[in-house]
């Protein structure tokens, strides 16, 4: 009455190891660790295969039959698709390399091979992937289905829970739309821009919405030119250039306070009493 019933492991062959490790356990010469002969069709070592010798210029593959030596990392994926001598040839192994990489392919063609790739028959699973909440699916192959939002929705840029069906639409939902009383934003880097609806080029000038700082005008662009002291920021750097001089005093217009007057710039000094801010400091100077 200890709450477990006592198990007792059985070492038919008393080879020294039990029925739940030994492959035969009628066989005292087979068990984990034993000698392999080779080639005679038991597997003495209990690792699953029987040790194969093979002819010079061959290996044994991932499950013992011999293969040309030279298909190893030849570009081809041999994963029993191919047959040599009979046998089909097995090479995408982890002892083999996945045959040298030639099998770390990426069936799905979404940037992510076998070994990362948590189902590498649908695109639409993979490191990274925007995750559909409470699915019972795994979209990024982090091992869990995110639960924060309800079926069928996604985070967007905010946090805030939209539909799913939403992403990668063929609409760029950039705040524009409502759902359950919030403004939807997809368009970010985390979402790539809503799978690329929001990634537009608007004004026809090459560059697209998320990095043209005005997509409505094909004049406004990265690397365009920028016409000084207009206002615009042409070059989306952030601001307008700034390099008219119209006086000649070494000041250019957005400092000068009259750029018309050489004599009037931030350095220039002031005359007391002539009602002239000479320095453009806002005042004049009084004596």
């Amino acid at each position: 009455c200890d709450g477990s019933d006592l198990i007792t492991t059985i070492d038919l062959d008393n080879d020294g190891f039990d029925s739940s490790v030994d492959c035969d356990d009628t066989d005292a010469s087979i068990y984990p660790g034993a000698t392999e002969i080779s080639d005679d069709g038991i597997d003495q070592d209990c690792d699953g295969i029987d040790l194969v010798s093979c002819p010079p210029n061959q290996i044994g593959d991932c499950n013992g039959n011999c293969s040309p030596i030279n298909w190893i990392g030849d570009d081809i994926c041999d994963n029993g698709g191919y047959n040599f001598a009979g046998n089909q040839i097995d090479l995408n192994c982890a002892s083999y390399d996945f045959d040298d990489g030639d099998c770390l392919i990426d069936i799905d063609e979404d940037g992510f091979n076998v070994t990362s790739d948590c189902d590498d028959f649908d695109a639409s699973i993979y490191p990274g992937a925007i995750e559909q909440h409470s699915d019972g699916i795994d979209q990024d192959c982090d091992g869990v289905d995110d639960t924060t939002c309800l079926v069928g929705e996604i985070e967007d840029c905010n946090g805030s829970c939209a539909p799913y069906i939403w992403y990668g639409d063929g609409f760029c939902d950039s705040g524009s739309v409502s759902y359950n009383g919030v403004q939807i934003d997809l368009s970010c880097s985390d979402l790539n821009f809503d799978d690329g609806d929001c990634l537009v080029d608007g004004d026809g000038d090459g560059f697209l919405s998320s990095v043209d700082c005005d997509d409505t005008d094909a004049s406004i662009y990265p690397g365009a030119t920028d016409i000084p002291n207009d206002g615009i920021d042409q070059d989306c750097d952030g601001v307008d250039t700034d390099t008219i001089d119209l006086d000649g005093d070494g000041y250019t217009s957005t400092l000068d306070c009259d750029d018309t007057d050489a004599t009037i710039n931030p350095g220039a000094v002031d005359i007391p009493n002539d009602t002239i801010d000479q320095d453009c400091d806002g005042v004049d100077a009084r004596q």
